[in-house]
């Protein structure tokens, strides 16, 4: 059982490298989680504008659009080698 455990770790760890090892991933992960599994695989991902060396924006399009109206703006940080995807607003 403790070899189970170790694949079972070693496949979460793979998976979440595999995920935060592009900003694209990263991007496409946070909208999945958001509750957009079809934008998330089939939307294509436009730059928007960048802030400095690690903070980029990017829009979906087609747009995802919530409940309270369309979500533009997604900010994907990079930290290290690792990227991490936000909402970030639709303004």
């Amino acid at each position: 059982t403790k070899k189970k455990w170790w694949i079972v770790g070693a496949v979460l760890l793979s998976l979440w490298l595999f995920i935060h090892l592009s900003p694209s991933r990263s991007l496409r992960w946070t909208v999945l989680l958001f509750g957009f599994p079809k934008e998330a695989f089939n939307s294509e991902i436009v730059y928007s504008s960048k802030e400095g060396n690690h903070l980029t924006f990017y829009q979906l399009e087609p747009t995802t659009v919530g409940t309270t109206g369309p979500m533009l703006l997604w900010k994907t940080t990079q930290v290290g080698p690792f990227y991490f995807s936000w909402y970030y607003g639709s303004h």
